[in-house]
């Protein structure tokens, strides 16, 4: 029963005969994401792809994804099915709705709810706004099967029952000795959990480990502590298990700082505002609510942008009655605790679970974030924690209700229909027309570009390899003007046999397109075919203004063909096999080659010492190159590098600027080249050649007080002089 009903919600709710299942639900930003690991999955696994990153590859050990290994394999098995991505992820996300609701059914039905209030507590907790708002977005944080199993362990250590026991015979000692059901139960749980997510394994050890010192303390016994702890402990060595291919990948390769980027304050973005659990969706269906919340949280994104996503902690008005109720019933408990070393009554464990969970959702996970580590930043998504003990908590009060009413004349006949009653109206409350996927604009996009890639493959022979243009980091891009993260991946997911540049893991020699990050067209033209690829496609999205224009225009003139175009015109792509043959007739076999290293093995400009970047930027800039403005306050130096030894030889470009008085930069290039040029605010160019062994410094000394901007700094290796525009510098 509680399988159908959250089945049927889900499908009313995302009104299911509307859309296409070989369309997807989310075509946009971390969605794309998913898309792509699922695709990967379906025709091997998301270790490396051979078909991103050309010509290289692309890989995603630098950026683990194993504590997700039982979704992984889910989708797998779903891909025995069919070989098609967007139908595999369509049915992973479909089928999460019945896979969480029983699992919340099990877990509060082994907490003591009846059978009826654990079906209502159990569906409303699989169709709460969470569920839709991650979404395909974020495909496998909505598959949140592992939260109540989690949820489960907390609450026992709450109430003292051993999650570990001896086998009746006590065997022979040792460890075969726990080896009884309830030590596997306990076992197989912390393994489940380890591997459905992180973060919910993270937020179950964190509250495992907060309720054992809690339990500890009160009761004064060490074996309280051993008792979450140990689950904890099972719990993240589950983890590191399943990470363990990207941490033995480091250990050979090194680590890329650049691919896992997190910073505290991110933490500290992501906690949880007392709003967002309480109050309504923006989109409520009554309006006069909906005004409320987007009076609290001000202009939103679309759903499915990831600035949204507070909203996805809303409770809802009854599991948000539950969490109140959790308030409060916690008050007398804390303090007969206190007194009696021990947090008695029914509701008191639960409440104090859900305090929990609260408490590390608002301060406690930044506070993490700073003293131990921030590699978990979204600590709002403790919220679905809150939602189960607060369902928890209506479910046992259903109960509590239910045996008084049973009492009276006709009770029977109340009770039977009290939860169906409740259950309808918190079913309206929680859910939204806003949940509906765009599924229109969904099939005319994805048709759009399906057509587009299809007339590529169609132009181009099997195993062709595509330049993309604008370049955008792998993986967490962020936006490239309006091109959205992840956007240049469609080539991929729509394509069965063509290769493409984008997805070469940054921080890493794969990444080698970021070094041609707005260079003029001339150079991205030749270096496209100069590394093998036979045509540029182009997102005019990634592009301010007419820059896209002005770029095909020259690409056109360059090629001497004209560009195709996507039905939707975001899309344009250039046939370059034609310019390859002239171009490498006109440099010659050894200039050819040349170009050829100079665009795969480029030489790289970083920021040394003395260099920061401006306090807008969230990110430091150091160790993969400059792609934004740096400033130096006095003294600092920029690094060249060159990726092999020997010497190159490289063109360096940049423009200064001061805001604050005119003062004189003194610049002194490694071959002991001095330079000193008045700077302003208005920006001055520079330039010069230098050759490079491994890494050479080019110093700067600022005469003022006001600190000095670079942007746009670049090393052009010279292999490209004959590309260059006339009066280029190095020309």
């Amino acid at each position: 029963m509680t399988v159908a009903l959250a089945s049927a919600g889900a499908v009313w709710t995302l009104r299911l005969w509307r859309g296409d299942l070989r369309i997807p639900f989310s075509y946009e930003n971390d969605g794309q994401f998913y898309a792509v690991l699922v695709k990967e999955v379906i025709h091997g696994w998301y270790f490396t792809n051979p078909r991103l990153g050309a010509p290289f590859g692309s890989e995603l050990l630098d950026f683990p994804q194993g504590a997700d290994q039982l979704n992984f394999v889910s989708v797998k098995v779903l891909g025995l099915l069919s070989s098609d991505w967007a139908l595999v992820m369509n049915l992973f996300f479909l089928l999460s709705f019945p896979l969480v609701a029983l699992s919340a059914y099990a877990v509060m039905r082994r907490l003591g709810a009846s059978r009826p209030s654990s079906t209502l507590g159990a569906t409303l907790f699989a169709l709460l706004p969470y569920h839709f708002r991650q979404g395909e977005f974020h495909l496998f944080l909505s598959a949140y099967y592992a939260v109540p199993l989690g949820c489960y362990l907390v609450i026992a250590t709450y109430r003292g029952d051993p999650l570990f026991a001896r086998t009746a015979t006590g065997g022979r000692g040792g460890i075969a000795a726990w080896a009884s059901r309830r030590s596997l139960a306990t076992l197989a749980l912390c393994c489940l959990i380890g591997s459905a997510d992180l973060y919910y394994a993270a937020f179950t050890i964190v509250l495992l480990a907060f309720a054992a010192v809690v339990c500890c303390l009160l009761r004064r016994s060490w074996r309280v502590l051993a008792g979450g702890l140990i689950p904890a402990t099972i719990i993240l060595a589950v983890v590191v298990v399943n990470i363990s291919p990207s941490l033995i990948y480091r250990a050979s390769h090194g680590t890329d700082s650049q691919a896992f980027i997190r910073a505290p304050a991110q933490s500290k973005q992501g906690s949880l505002r007392p709003g967002d659990l309480l109050l309504p969706l923006s989109h409520d269906r009554i309006a006069a609510l909906g005004r409320l919340r987007r009076s609290y949280s001000g202009p939103l994104a679309p759903p499915e942008f990831a600035s949204s996503e507070g909203e996805s902690a809303t409770l809802k008005l009854l599991a948000g009655a539950g969490f109140a109720w959790l308030v409060v019933a916690l008050v007398p408990a804390a303090v007969g605790g206190v007194r009696g070393r021990d947090l008695g009554g029914r509701f008191a464990p639960i409440a104090a679970a859900a305090l929990s969970a609260f408490m590390f959702a608002t301060v406690g996970g930044t506070a993490l974030a700073y003293l131990l580590s921030p590699d978990i930043r979204e600590w709002m998504r403790l919220s679905i924690f809150i939602g189960f003990f607060s369902l928890l908590a209506v479910s046992l009060l259903l109960d509590q209700l239910g045996a008084r009413v049973r009492r009276r004349r006709g009770g029977w006949i109340a009770f039977a229909v009290l939860p169906v009653g409740i259950g309808c109206l918190a079913f309206l409350d929680q859910t939204s027309s806003e949940f509906i996927p765009p599924y229109r604009e969904l099939a005319v996009h994805y048709h759009s570009d399906q057509a587009f890639v299809g007339a590529i493959e169609r132009r181009l022979p099997p195993g062709s390899a595509v330049f993309e243009l604008p370049y955008m980091p792998w993986p967490e891009p962020g936006f490239v003007n309006r091109m959205t993260s992840f956007a240049p991946a469609r080539g991929y997911l729509l394509a069965s046999s063509l290769r493409w540049s984008y997805g070469g893991m940054r921080g890493r020699p794969a990444d080698w397109q970021a070094q041609l990050d707005g260079q003029p067209a001339g150079v991205l033209a030749a270096a496209a075919v100069a590394a093998r690829f036979d045509g540029i496609y182009i997102d005019r999205l990634g592009y301010a203004g007419s820059a896209a224009s002005r770029l095909e225009q020259t690409l056109s003139r360059l090629l001497g063909v004209g560009p195709m175009v996507s039905r939707d015109g975001q899309l344009s792509f250039f046939d370059a096999r034609a310019y390859a043959r002239r171009l490498r007739a006109e440099l010659g076999p050894e200039r050819w080659s040349a170009l050829g290293r100079a665009t795969l093995y480029p030489v790289r400009l970083d920021a040394g010492r003395g260099v920061r970047s401006p306090p807008t930027r969230e990110f430091p800039t150091t160790g993969v190159g400059i792609h934004g403005p740096v400033q130096i306050r006095r003294r600092g130096e920029l690094e060249a590098h060159s990726p092999a030894a020997g010497e190159r030889s490289a063109i360096f470009t940049a423009r200064l600027s001061i805001a604050g008085p005119a003062a004189a930069v003194m610049i002194r290039y490694p071959n002991g080249r001095v330079v000193t040029v008045i700077v302003g605010s208005r920006p001055v160019g520079v330039c010069g050649v230098l050759d490079i062994g491994r890494t050479v410094p080019i110093a700067f000394a600022v005469g003022g007080l006001a600190p000095l901007r670079i942007d746009g700094a670049r090393l052009t290796d010279t292999a490209y002089r004959p590309v260059l525009a006339p009066g280029a510098c190095g020309r």
